[in-house]
């Protein structure tokens, strides 16, 4: 029941984190100086919005076709 809802949630999380990178990446890309390290930040948030984006869609998927990989004893 939790892991649905957190399913659902992972893409929109990942989608946000995403646009939020992208939209930092294209302010400061003419960045010099002090800030310029937020470069390098806004790409890991990219690439982790990206990954969460990918997990939500593979848990959706898993879960619609119901090949979460649950342990049965």
């Amino acid at each position: 029941m939790l892991e649905d809802v957190l399913y659902e949630v992972l893409p929109v999380i990942g989608f946000a984190l995403s646009a939020s990178s992208i939209l930092i990446l294209v302010v400061m890309r003419k960045a010099a100086g002090a800030f310029r390290f937020t470069l390098w930040f806004a790409s890991i948030d990219l690439c982790t919005g990206l990954a969460t984006v990918y997990a939500g869609f593979y848990g959706i998927v898993a879960t619609v076709y119901g090949t979460t990989g649950e342990v049965r004893i």
